[in-house]
């Protein structure tokens, strides 16, 4: 096996042991989130409840007990129910009419639309690239200067546009009012450089800067950047989800050319992108910055 394939396993492990703590959190129904490890394996997702039943068996699952194709199914619709209840929120957001396919109807569903598929697909097509890129972007916050005033947001009304229709400095506000325009206002360490803006909120992560709708050009001129810049595609910003609003700014003393930038209206953060932008930041000289909003009504 390469060592991109034992990487892959590693980290396939680590987000199923992370997912059954929070299924099971005092460490209650410990055969269930045994079950929980061998059912939403990949490797044992397109087996029939019967050679499940043979590998829960064999792997003494179930401390000695025989068990049965009934007590299989029983178990594997448990677990998918604690699956919705305890990330319900996140997979409404991610899939929404499907989750209602959970826990099941009777009579026999359409491929794919099995409540245990259901789930499955969300963990390993949603979830599972947001946990990475999470991981990523953690190593990031972990390094980063908490400095609350490097980044604010801007309401634009008549009263306060300048120049070219940009906002004039308004005092700083801790929280951000759902579906108001804004500018951010970033203020930069020097005025030379280039400068990277991610964005997390609930379920999204994107890049800002660089991306067509906001901030296609991220060479530092000045040391304050406005975002939307002028030649963005977007002329303001705004939220339409109440909820937490993180963002990641970082000075880096060369252009990264991140191709996503130039290509994409609002790229999003994935696995891949992740990666790539933590090798690059490793060869660079970069600082990096973080700040969290409260989007309010």
């Amino acid at each position: 096996m390469d060592e991109s394939r034992k990487q892959e396993c590693s980290d396939e492990q680590l987000f199923r042991e992370e997912i059954s703590k929070r299924l099971y959190p005092q460490g209650n129904s410990q055969i269930e989130k045994n079950c929980f490890e061998v059912f939403y394996n990949q490797e044992n997702e397109r087996k029939s409840t019967e050679n499940l039943r043979r590998l829960l068996n064999k792997e003494n699952i179930l401390n000695g007990t025989i068990t049965s194709t009934t007590r299989v199914t029983q178990l594997r619709t448990d677990i998918t129910k604690k699956i919705k209840q305890t990330f319900e929120s996140e997979m409404k957001a991610d899939i929404q009419e499907r989750i209602e396919l959970i826990p099941g109807r009777q009579g026999h569903p359409e491929k794919g639309n099995a409540p245990h598929e259901v789930a499955s697909d969300w963990l390993w097509n949603y979830k599972y690239p947001r946990w990475l890129v999470d991981r990523g972007l953690q190593s990031l916050i972990a390094r980063a200067k908490k400095n609350s005033d490097w980044i604010n947001f801007i309401p634009i009304d008549e009263s306060n546009k300048g120049i070219k229709g940009h906002p004039r400095p308004q005092p700083s506000q801790p929280t951000i009012k759902l579906e108001s325009s804004s500018f951010m206002s970033i203020k930069l360490p020097k005025s030379e450089g280039y400068f990277l803006l991610l964005n997390r909120g609930f379920v999204t992560r994107f890049f800002l800067c660089p991306s067509q709708d906001y901030a296609p050009n991220t060479k530092i001129d000045e040391e304050e950047m406005l975002i939307p810049q002028e030649d963005a595609e977007c002329v303001n910003i705004f939220f339409d989800e109440i909820g937490k609003e993180e963002f990641i700014g970082i000075w880096v003393n060369k252009d990264l050319k991140l191709p996503w930038g130039q290509e994409e209206s609002l790229p999003e953060c994935t696995p891949e992108r992740i990666n790539h932008l933590l090798a690059e930041l490793k060869a660079s000289q970069c600082q990096v910055f973080y700040k969290s909003f409260n989007v309010v009504s």
